[in-house]
């Protein structure tokens, strides 16, 4: 089966990457940064916390530094960064909910297009579900969001 035909939450659970045993690069070593959408918005992580209310994830943004908070805006999403706003046009792209930081990898992995976040509801995860991210490209010897979308991987049932 193609990736591309695969149904995303069905397929993130039979997607498995090969591990590497012996990785070139350190854990300090591996990137996360981002840029998101066309506009090029750089994230530091790239994970979305989702927000209902703008004020609130402006809060937040300010308060968590390097946190993206984000609301929905139709087919574009508002991200804050360290209190400052960024629009970024959905066109092209797909918001995908994930349960922790291995499937923000296997996300990223799949399908260029997709941009994982999680619910405010999670935030407390978040830092977690960064180091989870950072293990998964160590053990890929990926050493940039670039690499991990190269990362070899098999899939089941």
């Amino acid at each position: 089966m193609k990736e591309s035909q695969m149904s995303m939450h069905s397929s993130l659970r039979k997607l498995s990457f090969v591990h590497n045993a012996l990785p070139e690069l350190s854990l300090g070593e591996v990137d996360t940064s981002f840029n998101l959408g066309k506009e090029k918005v750089k994230l530091k992580f790239p994970l979305l916390v989702l927000f209902s209310d703008r004020t609130e994830a402006m809060k937040e943004s300010s308060a968590r530094k390097d946190v993206p908070a984000a609301v929905m805006d139709g087919r574009s999403v508002e991200v804050f960064l360290n209190g400052s706003s960024h629009k970024v046009a959905l066109d092209g792209y797909k918001m995908e909910n994930v349960g922790d930081g291995i499937e923000v990898a296997k996300a990223l992995r799949m399908d260029s297009s997709f941009i994982p976040f999680i619910e405010k509801s999670k935030l407390e995860n978040f830092d977690l579900f960064i180091k989870q991210l950072r293990i998964a490209m160590f053990l890929t010897d990926s050493r940039d969001i670039k690499a991990l979308r190269k990362a070899p991987i098999y899939t089941t049932g």
